[in-house]
């Protein structure tokens, strides 16, 4: 397996990953979920190019899983300023 940073070439194979667990949850939790397209490839490009955020893909032939982190700034109503990653 190869772990990698995600690149413009990786989207549809990412999208397919996130469309089937989208579909899992909306079938199985209608009232959550909305059905639209979870993942376009605007919002792939704004990760990409977000230098707080970065997307990292496992392959084995092809794409098997991937990660999405980001880095949040700000202070909260009972925080002071901090820096978290999600």
């Amino acid at each position: 397996m190869v772990i990698k940073k995600a690149t413009t070439l990786d989207f549809e194979e990412i999208h397919a990953i996130f469309q089937e667990v989208h579909d899992l949850h909306l079938n199985n939790t209608k009232e959550t979920f909305k059905d639209i397209d979870p993942f376009t490839k605007e919002e792939f490009e704004a990760i990409l190019e977000d230098e707080n955020s970065f997307l990292l893909v496992a392959e084995e032939i092809k794409i098997i899983g991937f990660i999405n982190a980001f880095i949040n700034e700000k202070e909260g109503r009972h925080t002071k300023f901090k820096k978290t990653m999600h």
